[in-house]
């Protein structure tokens, strides 16, 4: 049994999945092993994988019809040997010492989950971004909501998919899976379904990975489902709540759940809903409704808010006509200034 599952996802990435591959492999650690998953590869990644496998039968290929990232990462999950589990994407790179310093570490600290820093980069290999986390150590369950709170919403660090090495053993208690046919936060969806069954994290201030940040797969994520949002902050909600942490930090929590019903409502389009129908998905859940706080709120979204907390879909439908007529006024006085 190979100390470590390398899971990596692989779609139409002929251009990096070489030098990805071989990030992983040249480590210094050598007990392990990489599942590629190829989710439906239409260019050569499918051929370069089955190359590489060909040098080194630490790579083990699963070659599935295309279902999505979260489908691919299941399906390794589920094949993944190893007593620690670690996702790398397709086009990121793995620092060359990051295994044999994190499993040490990990090790060590009997930690459940180790945290790592990491670095995003362009395609020149030049340093975007050195993005970091709290301050080394260990924290247990109430002291990982905290860093979640301060954190997550400063830079995402929590919901990032490779700056993590977990015990196997953690994922198989949390019953934890990514949500097939969510198309963004659902690294952090898997995540903070995984984080509630954590006793011991370690916090290292290493880097583990180099992100790659294109213009493509930065401007792939600008198209939010808002309904598939405020899911999944429901369940960081949930989370909090079980970890007798969401006193502490309801304000927030429940500020961002407001937020994101509003965004429901504002930009129904991009949850492929009309007006009504995002309304009426909201009063679908009794659970979002009951935590709603206007007050949190300014403004036009408070008072949107506000209409949807008293179930008042006239009131709604009234605020977004009249805030439609007024912009449309606007940009016709201004067109003729």
């Amino acid at each position: 049994m190979p100390k470590v599952s390398v899971i990596i996802p692989v779609y139409n990435k002929e251009k990096y999945i070489a030098d990805t591959l071989h990030s992983v492999l040249n480590q210094s650690f050598q007990d392990l092993e990489v599942i590629a998953v190829n989710d439906g590869s239409q260019d050569r990644s499918f051929e370069i994988l089955r190359q590489i496998a060909l040098q080194d039968d630490r790579l083990r290929i699963i070659d599935i019809p295309n279902g999505g990232v979260s489908h691919a990462r299941n399906v390794g999950l589920e094949q993944a040997k190893g007593e620690w589990i670690q996702f790398l994407d397709a086009d990121d790179r793995m620092d060359d010492r990051y295994l044999s310093q994190a499993i040490a570490i990990a090790e060590k600290q009997q930690a459940d989950i180790l945290f790592s820093n990491f670095i995003k980069e362009n395609e020149k290999r030049e340093v975007v971004e050195s993005v970091a986390g709290p301050e080394a150590g260990n924290c247990d369950q109430a002291q990982l909501c905290d860093c979640f709170a301060r954190w997550q919403y400063e830079n995402g660090f929590f919901g990032f998919i490779s700056n993590k090495l977990f015990r196997r053993e953690l994922w198989e208690t949390s019953g934890a899976r990514f949500p097939e046919g969510t198309t963004l936060a659902e690294d952090l969806d898997f995540f903070v379904r995984l984080y509630p069954s954590v006793q011991n994290a370690y916090f290292w201030h290493g880097n583990s990975f180099y992100y790659l940040q294109t213009d493509e797969n930065y401007m792939s994520r600008t198209t939010v489902d808002y309904c598939t949002q405020i899911l999944i902050h429901m369940d960081i909600r949930i989370w909090f709540i079980k970890s007798g942490k969401y006193e502490e930090y309801a304000e927030l929590l429940d500020k961002k759940v407001s937020e994101y019903a509003f965004f429901v409502l504002f930009h129904h389009e991009e949850c492929q809903k009309t007006l009504v129908e995002a309304y009426r998905f909201l009063l679908g859940h009794e659970e979002i409704l009951a935590c709603l706080n206007p007050d949190l709120l300014t403004g036009f979204s408070k008072q949107i808010v506000l209409s949807l907390k008293k179930k008042n879909l006239s009131a709604v439908k009234i605020l977004f006509a009249g805030r439609n007529m007024t912009r449309s006024i606007y940009r016709v006085v201004k067109r003729n200034v």
